[in-house]
């Protein structure tokens, strides 16, 4: 056709009501513009109404000069359908990437110069060779920009049908039927529109607001019934801050509206099979999951679910979707399998198990290393001696090292009954533990005669020390103390304590006989130093030895300190 033509309407009210409906469907999916298809389609709509509109003032008025007014904005809403339906398209499928500024830009230059040849046809007369006005009929004759927009909507439908019926060919159930809608809608606006071109003059039927009319019912079963833009990507886009394997998307009359691949393995269905159906149907098999669908949204909760005989573990959340007024539309559950991390945090637990034992064997091990370790050796060595002198008949010498024997018995009870007394000592605050140091001084100066004397910061350590650390600095102390009783042969032991830019430094002097480090590495071959200096790494602290013969011994202790964790007690 050469020329176009327009007619007097006669149903006026009903162009009016059908660009009311689909200003509100619009205005409907508006509020939906952040999700993927709802701008271009809110836009075509829009566009749609316009274009009604633009019919009525063509219609009804009277003068020349307003029929073209409606005229050029008919031709400027006529440009733009098939441009959102393909936009539209792009976007809901998931191919948004193909359009960026250059393609748009590229997209929109037949658009602009068809409207630069509209709006300046008075001078060039290439939009409309002629215009002229029978009664009440306006003709226009096609020009060679009017020709350009025709033949543009028409490339533009061919890639817009081949993602459609693609789109239909690679879905099954509820997402198939999504797509023949979305495909349906704007075949029978565009049926309806030729209809209008070929067929306005007869008067039969207002073709264009009544396939409008019918687009529109079409939609409106496609967003109220089968979700397609407002649910599907906005629990798409709530899933994106909870990464999970599974997504199962329900509304809130309970039907499934989407399953991915990974909950559709999970519940052993095939799309086709959830089309139809209760979630609590499709979640039978499993009940932990199905009880799941009465429960309100919450941030996480562990499953378990027995599958091949084997269990499985799951981390679920449970999204309450909503719409910009609050209003609920349904929920979305999302999973992840976390079989292999409660696996591996299982053979942690063991471990720990198993590193706690064999660190309780090294403890009891370090009390009775010096102490009732060393007994055995001794009373042979005693032993020993005494048979010698008895095969010699040396009574008198003899008896004297029985004596001796005697008081080794002595001593040993003494630190059997201080071992057993320290490996059920416990520490849970600072005040126990100074209390604990001060009553093994006081009964260390009245068992072996050496005197203690304590000095303590003038700043509180009360909330500062750890308990453990507060425990093993007790241990390094007795260790130390036992050391002195030993070897040193000295009259005093210092226990100074004092505190400085958050550690505590303890200072274990005697005035025994001391020793020369640069002959031996201190800590290295003896067992009860190296012990010292493990106690103080095993809470972040330092060891240290300062000594020459003649003038005594110092063992210098610096440990972290902070704030302390509460606990019930803490054994040695």
């Amino acid at each position: 056709m050469s020329e176009l033509s327009f007619y007097p309407i006669q149903d006026m009210w009903f162009y009016l009501l059908v660009a009311f409906i689909l200003e509100a469907l619009a205005l409907y999916i508006w509020q939906y513009r952040q999700s993927k298809g709802a701008l271009p389609l809110a836009g075509a709509l829009i566009n749609r109404t316009v274009w009604l509109l633009s019919l009525v003032v063509i219609g009804t008025a009277e003068e020349l000069e307003s029929k073209l007014l409606g005229v050029t904005i008919q031709q400027m809403t006529a440009t733009l359908p098939a441009l959102f339906w393909l936009l539209f398209l792009l976007q809901i499928t998931n191919r948004g990437q193909w359009i960026n500024r250059r393609t748009l830009a590229f997209l929109l230059l037949v658009p602009a110069l068809t409207y630069f040849l509209l709006f300046t046809n008075a001078w060039h007369g290439l939009y409309w060779k002629k215009i002229s006005l029978d009664g009440e009929v306006l003709t226009v004759a096609r020009g060679i920009g009017n020709w350009l927009m025709l033949v543009y909507n028409y490339f533009l439908v061919l890639p817009s049908l081949y993602i459609s019926f693609q789109w239909i060919r690679q879905c099954t159930g509820l997402r198939r039927r999504q797509a023949v809608i979305v495909t349906l809608a704007p075949v029978i606006g565009g049926v309806g529109n030729s209809i209008w071109l070929y067929l306005q003059h007869t008067g039969l039927f207002a073709s264009l607001p009544l396939s409008s009319l019918i687009t529109s019912i079409i939609w409106t079963y496609g967003f109220f019934y089968l979700k397609i833009i407002n649910l599907l990507p906005l629990a798409q886009a709530k899933a994106v801050d909870v990464v999970g394997n599974g997504l199962a998307v329900i509304d809130n009359e309970g039907w499934v509206v989407d399953l991915n691949a990974a909950a559709a393995n999970l519940l052993e269905v095939t799309p086709a099979q959830i089309e139809g159906k209760q979630a609590a149907e499709v979640f039978a098999k499993w009940p932990s999951l199905a009880a799941l669908l009465k429960t309100e949204p919450m941030a996480m909760q562990e499953i378990c679910l027995e599958k091949d005989n084997y269990v499985h573990y799951y981390e679920l959340h449970i999204i309450k979707l909503s719409d910009r007024g609050g209003s609920s539309m349904g929920k979305a559950i999302i999973w992840k399998e976390i079989t292999a991390q409660k696996e591996a945090q299982e053979q942690l637990v063991e471990q720990e198990k198993a590193l706690s034992i064999l660190s309780e064997r090294n403890r009891i091990g370090r009390n009775f290393h010096d102490g009732p370790g060393q007994l055995g050796g001794c009373l042979q060595m005693e032993l020993q001696t005494i048979l010698i002198l008895l095969n010699k008949e040396r009574l008198k010498d003899a008896k004297a090292q029985v004596k001796h024997l005697l008081e080794i018995a002595k001593d040993f009870n003494v630190e059997v009954r201080e071992t057993i007394a320290d490996l059920k000592t416990g520490v849970s605050s600072t005040q126990d533990f100074l209390q604990l140091l001060k009553d093994y001084l006081d009964r260390y100066q009245k068992n072996y005669g050496i005197k203690t004397e304590l000095i303590l910061p003038s700043q509180s350590l009360d909330g500062l020390m750890d308990p453990m650390a507060a425990l093993q600095l007790l241990r390094i102390i007795q260790e130390a103390a036992n050391n002195v009783r030993k070897h040193a042969k000295a009259n005093k032991l210092l226990v100074k304590i004092e505190v400085s830019a958050m550690k505590a430094v303890v200072i274990i002097a005697d005035d025994g006989q001391g020793f020369d480090l640069s002959l031996q590495s201190v800590g290295q071959n003896h067992y009860g130093l190296a012990i010292m200096r493990e106690r103080a790494e095993e809470v972040g602290g330092k060891l240290r030895f300062e000594s020459k013969p003649g003038i005594g011994t110092k063992v210098i202790i610096e440990i972290p300190l902070g704030k302390a964790e509460q606990h019930e007690g803490i054994g040695g």
